[in-house]
Formats: C-alpha cells, sequence, structure tokens
C-alpha cells in the first residue's frame, strides 16, 4: 500500500522522463545487485543447517563483490550517460552503488529471520523502512531534485530496513570468513545465482533497449504501464516466493505434500489476482486518469496487453518457487535463457509498432516460457502437469471468464450511452459489477468442489480471513 501511493504521488511530481532515465539506471544497477547476492540467501534457506563460519564467510563474500561492482559501475557510467544521451546518468548509476554494500547486511538478518519463519518481524521492518524511505522520497521530489528523488528515496529505505532487520536478528559481521566453508551454499547458489541473474536481465533488458531505441520519456510511459500490470502480481505473489520456497524447502522430499501445498497456493493466489487484473484491464483509462494524471494515459493500452501476460506470470512464480525447493534449477535455466532471448526479439522486433508492439511481444514470450517451464515440471520426479495445475487455477480461471462476459457487456452499454472511460461513473459502475459478478461465480464454483482437499483449503482460509474483520466477532 505504502508503496503503491509512493507511485501515485511521485508520477505527479515527476514527468515521464524522470522516470525514464531513472529505471534505465536501475536496470544495470539491478543486474549488478544480483552479482553482489550471488545466490547466497536462497542457498542460506535451501540449506538443512547452517554454521556461524558460513553465516560470516557469506557476508564477507558479498562485500567483496559489492566493492567489483562498485568499480564496474564508475568504470562504464560514462560512456552509458552518452550511450543514453543523458546527462544524468552516470551520477544516479554511482549514487546507487551504495547499495550495493547495504544489501549483505540486509540480505543475511533476512535469511537468517526466514529461516526462524519469524515472517512478522520482517513485515514490520519493511514496512517502516518503505514508509520512512517513502517520505524521503518525496520530499526530495518537492525539493525539485527530479529522478535523484528516486534514487534517494530507495537508499533511504535500504539503509533504514539494513537497521532494523540487524536489531532484530542482533546478527553482527565479525572478521571470520573461511573459503571452504562456502563450497556447500555454492553448490546450490552459483545455479541459482545464474537463474536469478538471465530472469533479471530478462526483467529488465526491454528498459535498456527501449531507452535507446525509442527515447526515455516513452520508456517512462511503459514503464508505468509494466507496473501497472505488474501491481497484483508483484504484491502477492513476488513477496509470497521466499515464504512458499521456504516451506516447501523444508518438506522437499515428500513429494506428495509439495505438490499439494503447491496446488493450495496456486489457487490461492490465482483466486487474488486474477480479479484485480480483470478490474484494471476494463478501468485502465479511469484507473490512470484518477491516480496518475492524464499525462500518463499512454501507458492504456500497452498496460491491457501486458496485463494478459501476467495471468501467466501467477503461474510461473508459483512453479519457479516449487522448482527451487526441488532443486530444478539447473533444469530452469536453459529456459529462463530463452526468456531472456525472446524479450530482446520482442522489443527489437515489436518497437516498430511503438509501446503497443512491445507489449505484444513481452506477453507472448511470457506465455511461451510459461509453457516451458510447466513441460519442465511435467517431465520432472513430481510429474505436475497441466492436469493438477488446471485443478488449481479452476475456480479463479472459471470465475474470471464469466466475470469477462458481464464486464464486456456492461462496458458496451456504457460506451454506447455515451459514458467515457475516464468518467467516474464507469470506473465505480465497472468496479461494482466485476467485483460481485467474480465473488459471486467463485464462490458458487468453490462450494460445488467443496470435496477437493485443495477448494477445501481455500474456503477454509477464506472463512477465516473473513471471521477477522470488524463486527464479525472474531479476532480483529
Amino acid at each position: 500500500v505504502i508503496q503503491f501511493g509512493a507511485g501515485i504521488v511521485m508520477a505527479r511530481l515527476l514527468d515521464p522522463s524522470d522516470f525514464g532515465v531513472f529505471f534505465a539506471v536501475s536496470a544495470y544497477v539491478a543486474l549488478l545487485g544480483a552479482q553482489v547476492r550471488f545466490g547466497l540467501p536462497s542457498a542460506l534457506l535451501q540449506a538443512r543447517e547452517v554454521s556461524e563460519i558460513q553465516w560470516q564467510s557469506a557476508f564477507w563474500a558479498m562485500q567483496g563483490l559489492a566493492l567489483a561492482a562498485t568499480l564496474v559501475v564508475f568504470g562504464v557510467s560514462d560512456w552509458l550517460s552518452d550511450f543514453y544521451r543523458d546527462p544524468r546518468y552516470g551520477t544516479l548509476m554511482q549514487l546507487m552503488c551504495v547499495t550495493f554494500f547495504l544489501a549483505p547486511f540486509m540480505v543475511t538478518s533476512e535469511s537468517r529471520l526466514r529461516r526462524e519463519m519469524d515472517f512478522p518481524a520482517i513485515s514490520r521492518a519493511q514496512i517502516i523502512a518503505k514508509f520512512t524511505g517513502t517520505g524521503v522520497g518525496i520530499g526530495a521530489a518537492l525539493a525539485g531534485l527530479g529522478p535523484y528523488s528516486l534514487v534517494t528515496g530507495g537508499i533511504a529505505t535500504a539503509l533504514i530496513a539494513t537497521l532494523l532487520l540487524r536489531r532484530l536478528t542482533r546478527w553482527h559481521a565479525r572478521p571470520l570468513f573461511e573459503a571452504d566453508s562456502l563450497r556447500p551454499l555454492f553448490a546450490f547458489s552459483w545455479r541459482m545465482h545464474l537463474n536469478n541473474s538471465l530472469s533479471l536481465a530478462a526483467n529488465r533488458v526491454d528498459n535498456m533497449l527501449i531507452g535507446r531505441l525509442a527515447s526515455l520519456d516513452l520508456l517512462g510511459i511503459y514503464t508505468r504501464a509494466f507496473a501497472i500490470a505488474r501491481l497484483p502480481v508483484d504484491n502477492i505473489c513476488t513477496p509470497l516466493y521466499q515464504l512458499v520456497f521456504g516451506a516447501l524447502s523444508r518438506i522437499q522430499e515428500d513429494h506428495g505434500h509439495s505438490r499439494l501445498l503447491f496446488q493450495k497456493v496456486l489457487c490461492a493466489v490465482t483466486s487474488a489476482v486474477f480479479p484485480l487484473l480483470l478490474w484494471l484491464i476494463f478501468n485502465a483509462e479511469g484507473f490512470i486518469h484518477f491516480l496518475y494524471g492524464d499525462k500518463w494515459l499512454p501507458a492504456a493500452d500497452p498496460f491491457r496487453l501486458l496485463a494478459i501476460g501476467s495471468f501467466m506470470l501467477v503461474i510461473s512464480i508459483t512453479l519457479s518457487s516449487l522448482a527451487a525447493a526441488q532443486n530444478l534449477v539447473a533444469r530452469q535455466t536453459p529456459i529462463i535463457a530463452i526468456n531472456l532471448l525472446l524479450t530482446v526479439i520482442a522489443v527489437i522486433v515489436g518497437i516498430r509498432w511503438g509501446l503497443t508492439g512491445v507489449a505484444i511481444g513481452i506477453t507472448l514470450k511470457i506465455i511461451i516460457s510459461n509453457l516451458l517451464l510447466v513441460r519442465m515440471m511435467q517431465r520432472s520426479h513430481l510429474e505436475l502437469g497441466w492436469s493438477a495445475i488446471g485443478a488449481a487455477i479452476a475456480p479463479a480461471l472459471l470465475a474470471t471468464l464469466l466475470t469477462l462476459v458481464a464486464a464486456a457487456v456492461a462496458a458496451i452499454r456504457f460506451s454506447a450511452s455515451g459514458w467515457p472511460a475516464t468518467g467516474a461513473a464507469h470506473f465505480f459502475a465497472m468496479s461494482l459489477i466485476i467485483g460481485a459478478a467474480y465473488t459471486a461465480s467463485w464462490y458458487l464454483f468453490a462450494l460445488r468442489r467443496a470435496h477437493d482437499p485443495v477448494i477445501a483449503a481455500n474456503l477454509a482460509l477464506l472463512h477465516r480471513l473473513l471471521d477477522r474483520l470488524p463486527g464479525r466477532g472474531g479476532r480483529k
């Protein structure tokens, strides 16, 4: 919620070109940041036991990689400024290097808390850090710092999160390093690191290319469309990845239990994400008009196309957590490499038709990558194919299709009546129709299959959540 609210405020204070240069810079910085972590946080989570010397050695290994990444940044930042034809580029990139040295402190403390399944503590630290960092960023934007305000807010968030997490774990770095202790971790981390780097490159190379092939203004519009399309995914699926990965890692030898837990999680997240994506698709212009301002309306059409890919992305993220927990990262590497290649092709070919062409290409590559990932899992020892996935997403998929029909009919009627897509009446009427149609469809389908263990588990979860609402006699 904090991040979403901050995005609205910053979008109104800054221009698309400010976001464009920031995301062009952060694409490279994020890729270098992945080299700093080298998959070690995932390895520390996946390992059955971690000794103190391993914690210390992993920390210092990441600090050494942070220094190397910083040297790379200072070596290429001037060249990249010329490449993107923006003098702000180099300075922004150099400022972001601060996060490289904060990352080892933050991820080590966070990994310790995740191993203890102390997710409330992590949440508290992240919420406080995000809230404070957001305030810093907004203050910098009001002071007229432009894209530098985005960097300032990010650094403040990382610094506060680091301090809070270290206080919660009471873990301190000591001058201890033993290379041999890292070998068991590297056996897993290097494959995870390779996959993470390829996946991150696939997710950021579009920003790198659009900023050069088109303009930083168009890149700003594209990143806004991309962010809206990923809004439900990033705020529901992505935070759950580490939680699901940690839980599945602890039962990795029980294949039946792993499959069932995967299905329960997939059923829950699709039930939450699918209606939000559908709501955003039918309310794109109104959503952008009310929250971000008319200067961002060109993002509406690319957003709709990107949102189609987000439906498939929910399955991919949940499957990836299962694959990592089952140590199938080596099999996943070729798929991620293909994903990277398809992203490059999608941007280079699609840019001829503007952002709409790029959005179509990105959506197609997500669908192809998802098909390849399911095929890999079907051929694995879990033998998890479309039948198991279909059973898990059935309530959300059927409810979404029925709601789609109702929303499409309503949209046609509203258009014939002359209701503008950016008007308040259109926005609230579509919201009401989509919410009511989806809730009724999902609940009726779930009740018809209440005997299914996956559906039963999610019905029970829904009832527990409802019982926590004020006024229902449950916990508030």
